[in-house]
């Protein structure tokens, strides 16, 4: 199976640089920074940010 992932792009054969991890099927761990509470599904700065929420300097997700 070739992996791509929705964040960034990378793959099975390109990865990001220092490398990364598949933390779901189309979401490397570079790009996961949040998962969602009620799916268990990890989500992207951008998704975060189209659900109206924001990532401070910490690493917390609030709303925006």
């Amino acid at each position: 199976m070739f992996e791509v992932c929705r964040g960034c792009g990378c793959s099975n054969f390109s990865s990001c640089p220092g490398g990364c991890w598949w933390v779901d099927d189309d979401l490397c761990s570079s790009c996961a920074v949040a998962v969602d509470v009620e799916s268990g599904t990890p989500l992207t700065a951008d998704e975060i940010g189209q659900a109206g929420w924001t990532t401070t300097e910490s690493g917390i997700v609030v709303p925006g």
